[in-house]
C-alpha cells in the first residue's frame, strides 16, 4: 500500500517528520467556568517534561483568562490579566487540563 502525507529530512537527509508525537497522559485538572486557581503535581521520568492542553468542557465563556505555569513536575493556575494573551494563558471556561509527560 503507498503512503500517504508529507516527508521530510534536515539537510544531512535524516528523516525528521514522524507524524503523531508519542506522549503518555497522566492525568487531568477539572476547572469550573472563572475559576484562576489549581495544581497539578506529578513524578517525571528522567529527561522528560510536563506539558499541557486545555479542552473546553460547557458552552459557556468565562469573563477573564488564567495563567497556567509547569515548574518541573507541578503545574500551577493562576489569574491572568484579561488582556494578556501571551503563552500559557488561557480563557477561564469551565475546561479540563489535560496534563501530559513528554521527552526534554
Amino acid at each position: 500500500m503507498a503512503e500517504y502525507g508529507v516527508q521530510t529530512w534536515d539537510a544531512s537527509g535524516k528523516v525528521n517528520n514522524y507524524g503523531i508525537k508519542p506522549v503518555s497522559v497522566c492525568g487531568y485538572l477539572q476547572l469550573a467556568v472563572n475559576q484562576k486557581t489549581g495544581s497539578f503535581s506529578v513524578v517525571l521520568p528522567p529527561g522528560c517534561k510536563l506539558t499541557y492542553f486545555q479542552v473546553m468542557n460547557d458552552d459557556k465563556w468565562g469573563t477573564g483568562r488564567r495563567k497556567i505555569t509547569i515548574s518541573g513536575g507541578t503545574a500551577t493556575v493562576t489569574s491572568a490579566g484579561d488582556t494578556d494573551f501571551s503563552a500559557g494563558t488561557e480563557p477561564a471556561v469551565a475546561a479540563f487540563l489535560i496534563f501530559q509527560i513528554e521527552r526534554a
